[in-house]
């Protein structure tokens, strides 16, 4: 797929952190934490998305194509080395098909359709 063929949507949400399990788009931020901490039997503190600083959520932008399928495209960064920017970026080109963001149910999250990003043919 190309990145041209889809349609932005203009939202942006985070995913949750990949020590918290199976990774999803959180819609609502305080719904999912809420639910993670409930299905642990926790407070809902020990679910902070912003709790471990060497383990942030990463964004995506949605997206959808001709068709109405939705997808969720990884936000790049440029990685750092002791606090410093490498010029090396990660996670330029990545997509995932995902669930409609106005689907979402009271856990506060959407679904991600695969569990392997895929990356943009290049546009000609």
């Amino acid at each position: 797929m190309k990145r041209s063929e889809l349609i932005m949507t203009g939202e942006i949400y985070r995913l949750t952190p990949y020590n918290w399990g199976e990774t999803s788009i959180m819609i609502d931020e305080d719904a999912v934490a809420q639910c993670y901490a409930d299905a642990a039997g926790v407070s809902v503190d020990e679910f902070d998305p912003d709790g471990d600083q060497n383990n942030k959520p990463e964004s995506v932008e949605i997206a959808t194509d001709g068709d109405g399928n939705f997808y969720a495209i990884l936000e790049p960064f440029e990685k750092t080395s002791w606090g410093h920017k490498t010029g090396e970026m990660c996670n330029e080109n990545m997509y995932m098909k995902c669930q409609d963001p106005s689907e979402v149910d009271d856990d506060g999250a959407v679904l991600l359709y695969s569990n392997k990003w895929q990356i943009f043919d290049e546009d000609e």
